[in-house]
């Protein structure tokens, strides 16, 4: 028994606690601002604008329409007047129903723009869509 007792305490000697793994790959980026945006029907307009040599990360939006007709939007990013040089759209078009309301919203960051670029929308359909967009802008 004793024996058995002593191979046991060896065994116990000669353990230890697991060590946490590494974490492997960029630190999440938290999006701190959020900036609020109205409109009906309109043409790619400029709803934030870029800080001088900062990245911009978006980490979500919350939409609705409050207009009693659907309506859509699309996310672009781009440099220039509203967004009009290099435009390049995010994501896809979201449409809202008459009164409806869409999210897609993260703790952290889910796209980061280049370095000037100005975050623009564009709204169609007969709703009222107001958005809240969250974003982040910090140094490369």
């Amino acid at each position: 028994m004793w024996k058995l007792a002593a191979l046991a305490l060896l065994l116990l000697l000669g353990c230890e606690p697991a060590k946490s793994q590494p974490f492997i790959g960029p630190s999440p980026v938290i999006c701190q601002s959020f900036i609020a945006a109205t409109a009906a029907t309109t043409t790619m307009v400029r709803i934030l604008q870029a800080a001088a040599g900062k990245v911009t990360y978006l980490c979500g939006w919350n939409a609705s329409d409050s207009g009693a007709g659907a309506g859509a939007f699309t996310l672009s990013y781009g440099t220039g007047t509203n967004c009009a040089t290099g435009t390049v759209q995010i994501g896809s078009t979201i449409a809202l129903a008459a009164n409806g309301f869409a999210a897609d919203h993260r703790t952290y960051a889910w796209a980061a723009l280049p370095v000037g670029a100005d975050v623009c929308w564009t709204v169609t359909g007969t709703g009222q869509i107001g958005l809240t967009l969250y974003y982040g802008q910090y140094g490369p």
